[in-house]
């Protein structure tokens, strides 16, 4: 059975290089490997010298989501294929953020944080953007999920219960 918080028939393979290498480099620092050789060189290669810069505004971002965000992010392990639903909102934000749509990239950016959206979070997000384009990292946001089916029942059962 499948964990509710990862999203059903989407694999991080299928969204490209640029959405996998940044999940890579957010979930690992996430998950403490904040200051990992093997990602820093990792990035390096990919980035040259700006890899270095690119990993720290992760790092910044991930601290903003996680210190000043009022709600609990979702993530799944390194190395899992599968997205939560979360990965897939902050993906979105990045592919809005290097489309230019400001305004659905603080959308999802404000459903993460559970709040306004200040500046440096703004910022962080958009510098990160610039610089996976510059490498042509293309990130891809995942297809939305499927809402599901709410059935109501027949007027003829529905009763008050109270009058407001």
């Amino acid at each position: 059975m499948t964990h509710p918080s990862l999203m059903p028939d989407t694999y991080l393979p299928e969204l490209g290089k640029g959405s996998g290498y940044f999940l890579l480099a957010f979930r690992g620092i996430a998950f403490g490997g904040a200051r990992c050789n093997c990602l820093n060189r990792f990035y390096e290669n990919v980035f040259g010298p700006a890899g270095e810069t690119v990993l720290t505004e992760i790092r910044i971002l991930a601290r903003y989501l996680g210190n000043v965000g009022h709600r609990r992010i979702k993530l799944a392990q390194p190395g899992c294929a599968r997205l939560t639903h979360d990965e897939a909102s902050l993906l979105s934000a990045l592919s809005a953020a290097q489309n230019g749509d400001k305004a659905l990239m603080e959308a999802h950016l404000s459903w993460l944080m559970a709040g306004s959206v200040c500046f440096e979070i703004s910022q962080c997000l958009t510098a990160i953007s610039e610089t996976f384009q510059q490498a042509r990292l293309h990130v891809t946001a995942p297809e939305a999920a499927p809402a599901t089916p709410h059935t109501l029942p027949d007027k003829a059962r529905l009763g008050v219960v109270g009058i407001a």
